[in-house]
């Protein structure tokens, strides 16, 4: 079991995305009536301003629009994966999510294309982390 901090499973707004995960997937909220794709969740769509959404599952592929590597942990729990990237994803679907990069830092680079890889943090807990899209399977 992980003792890093773990996300709100009955955040009535964000569980259907954090539920999504723990079964390998991302899934984001799409507008029925203009198609954008959001996140975070919210009760109305950013762009037209509907209220609603339906929850649909994404592909998981992106490219790196930006990261960051820490030399220094941020939770005792990392101290081992030093040094470790945080990238920020432009998912296919629009949206940008981020993640732990499962690729050493010097690997990175903006641009680069990436596939979601999902991890079980505790029991119905899941997280998304990302591999560059040409290591997939290695």
């Amino acid at each position: 079991m992980t003792t890093l901090p773990l996300p709100d499973m009955s955040d009535p707004l964000a569980s259907p995305h954090w539920q999504a995960l723990s079964q390998g997937r991302i899934a984001m909220q799409r507008c029925g009536a203009c198609g954008h794709v959001r996140w975070p969740a919210a009760l109305s769509c950013p762009e037209c301003l509907t209220e609603g959404g339906e929850w649909n599952t994404l592909s998981g592929r992106g490219t790196i629009w930006g990261y960051a590597v820490y030399e220094t942990p941020l939770h005792p729990e990392f101290a081992g994966l030093c040094p470790y990237a945080v990238a920020l994803v432009h998912l296919e679907e629009g949206p940008m999510i981020h993640g732990r990069m499962l690729d050493p830092p010097e690997e990175l680079d903006c641009g680069l294309p990436v596939v979601a890889v999902f991890e079980q943090l505790a029991d119905g807990i899941g997280i998304a982390r990302f591999r560059l899209e040409q290591s997939r399977g290695s």
